[in-house]
């Protein structure tokens, strides 16, 4: 009998970024296969929205987290609260990225990058 390599029954996922462009297909596509998923990011609103959806498709396991990854108080305060609810973490998947206050600076030429941009995007993406 083959191993089934897709199976996460009972495995807690953290999904970082989970209410992001990519966030929400990953955290139903864990969901699906049974794991039990944190959706962290750092609109709540957003996370929340894909929990409520993913939950009502796959059931209960599911819990939203505000956080901001670029600041080590807030990463802590989400590891505390998943291992507070599910006593452990089993995966992470890491989506959480800026592209700095607006596109058109994240997009701009190297002669044009500011300085702010430059530093928002380095603290989450690096």
């Amino acid at each position: 009998m083959a191993n089934n390599l897709f199976n996460l029954t009972r495995k807690v996922i953290l999904v970082t970024g989970g209410a992001g462009i990519v966030g929400p297909a990953v955290c139903w596509g864990l969901a699906a296969h049974g794991a039990k998923v944190v959706v962290a990011d750092i609109d709540i609103g957003k996370a929340r929205a894909v929990a409520a959806g993913v939950e009502e498709a796959y059931g209960p396991d599911v819990m939203a987290v505000e956080f901001d990854i670029s600041k080590a108080s807030s990463v802590n305060g989400l590891v505390a609260a998943v291992l507070d609810r599910h006593h452990a973490i089993d995966g992470l998947v890491n989506l959480a990225v800026s592209k700095g206050p607006d596109a058109a600076s994240f997009l701009a030429p190297l002669e044009r990058y500011d300085l702010r941009t430059w530093r928002d995007v380095m603290k989450v993406n690096v």
